[in-house]
């Protein structure tokens, strides 16, 4: 397939969708990046690259301040590269939402072409960096060498959780981010190179024997 990107996002109106709600239809302040189609995408180097731009493009046209911009973009790449399907966008099929977060089939009536994510969900973005900046500059006064954020929000941030727990990792702070209504985690732990993630969608307990395994296996193999 060609890697040759779509053409560039001309105003505003190209970018309207609509996003899911439980109970109906409802017009969010929308985040829309240009579609990346799916079979554009499969067998392409730079999927990155261009979901980084259309990201970026997007969001600027809807007036996110820059320092909005790099956190939800650094979010949603974070997610593509980790590979996680039901982060960021929703793979629309002739108008249709597939897959994802949703349960079922939710139709769309404008813009089938583009992949979307809904403001709730790039506002919990911006959320979870200030509560990681916050938590990580109070447990460095305190002295102390873990912190937990727990989000209540409904949207499920499974492939982003790992970027936000990372960087309270790299200052030196184990780290556990949750987005508690679908007991998803991400546990990001500091090594003496790069820290040591890793994203559940189940228990906690679960998540914590993947560590202390991780962790006795690293010990066996440096004795």
């Amino acid at each position: 397939f060609s890697s040759t990107p779509p053409p560039a996002i001309k105003s505003a109106k190209q970018i309207i969708t609509f996003a899911p709600s439980q109970n109906s239809m409802e017009l969010y302040r929308p985040l829309v990046c240009q579609s990346v189609k799916n079979k554009i995408c499969n067998g392409i180097s730079n999927k990155i690259d261009i979901v980084d731009s259309y990201c970026k493009s997007s969001l600027q046209l809807l007036d996110y301040t820059a320092e909005e911009v790099q956190v939800i973009t650094q979010a949603i790449t974070y997610a593509e590269r980790k590979g996680v399907k039901d982060e960021g966008f929703a793979l629309l099929e002739d108008g249709v939402l597939k897959g994802g977060n949703s349960s079922s089939s939710v139709s769309f009536t404008e813009s089938p072409q583009f992949d979307t994510i809904s403001s709730n969900g790039a506002s919990l973005y911006l959320l979870l960096q200030k509560a990681i900046t916050n938590a990580t500059t109070k447990a460095k006064q305190s002295g102390s060498s873990l912190v937990i954020v727990n989000s209540t929000s409904n949207d499920s941030l499974i492939g982003s959780l790992g970027f936000f727990a990372e960087q309270a990792a790299n200052e030196g702070l184990i780290t556990l981010v949750s987005d508690g209504p679908s007991n998803r985690l991400a546990l990001s732990v500091p090594t003496t190179s790069s820290p040591l993630t890793l994203t559940s969608p189940s228990c906690l307990e679960s998540l914590l024997l993947s560590v202390v395994s991780s962790s006795s296996s690293s010990s066996s193999s440096s004795s």
